[in-house]
């Protein structure tokens, strides 16, 4: 299973990740891609779009689950069977994509796409799998990316890492305090 998490809007490649869905499901690939998000295709002409390009993948590949629920057990119910986030961004990733920060935090591995804004922390291999927003480079690389669980759990891990490191609560505190030492 993978999982998009995050608004279905042209800035985003989702188009491109069900390029690449398509490719796989070519291929012969067995998998199922849950796009999470709020999905309107009857009022949004974006939404039609990606109804319309899933619609060429038949069957139970690719669906709308709807947006993932606030609460924690919900999340966690809607991300259960999933085994990579896949993130494609057009503009790549930065550290202000909070899908990224949510699917990160919760040591969940993910694909994305690099960009000029990523963080100099995000490692290729290491904490995150980047691939340019191509659409066989991302069937090439979650076909490849199959059958990799202690890889992927181990990236998802070390991405956990360094998002609650970078990101906690007590960290922001802390330079909440030092910068109001600094100004005093």
């Amino acid at each position: 299973m993978l999982s998009y998490f995050g608004f279905l809007d042209p800035l985003k490649g989702v188009a491109e990740l069900l390029q690449a869905a398509l490719m796989l499901k070519e291929r012969g690939v067995r998998f199922r891609l849950d796009l999470h998000g709020h999905f309107q295709p009857d009022l949004n002409a974006h939404h039609a779009f990606l109804r319309d390009l899933a619609a060429k993948l038949d069957g139970d590949v690719v669906r709308f689950p709807g947006p993932v629920p606030a609460d924690g057990p919900g999340a966690e119910e809607a991300f259960k069977d999933t085994w990579l986030g896949v993130l494609p961004f057009r503009e790549g990733l930065s550290e202000r994509r909070s899908s990224f920060q949510a699917l990160g935090g919760a040591g969940m591995p993910v694909l994305t796409s690099p960009g000029p804004w990523q963080p100099e922390w995000v490692r290729d291999g290491e904490n995150v799998f980047l691939e340019p927003l191509d659409p066989k480079g991302w069937a090439d690389r979650i076909e490849a990316l199959i059958g990799q669980r202690e890889k992927l759990d181990a990236v998802g891990g070390r991405l956990r890492t360094e998002i609650v490191r970078r990101h906690s609560w007590e960290r922001i505190a802390k330079e909440h305090l030092k910068l109001w030492k600094e100004i005093a």
